[in-house]
């Protein structure tokens, strides 16, 4: 069996602290569960801006300092993750 979590992510309905928190409460749970983010850009909301690979990479990172052991960011040219 396979379990796996997607979060989604944009400054503009997500901060940095809420991936934080997710991240330390999946972690405590298993932080072997692979974690999977989405550059969140509704296609009938065109206001939202697409997270940046850099703003992206952040996110990423924040969850790994979290202590998640796999975590995977997508990104406008493709995924990034997990790194072992």
């Amino acid at each position: 069996m396979y379990i796996g979590i997607g979060l989604v992510y944009n400054k503009e309905s997500v901060t940095l602290d809420e991936i934080a928190k997710a991240g330390e409460k999946i972690a405590s749970i298993n932080p072997h569960l692979q974690v999977t983010v989405l550059d969140y850009l509704p296609v009938f909301r065109r206001t939202l801006k697409r997270p940046s690979p850099t703003e992206m990479v952040k996110v990423k990172k924040i969850l790994e300092n979290a202590g998640l052991k796999t975590v995977i960011v997508q990104i406008s040219i493709g995924h990034v993750g997990p790194h072992k």
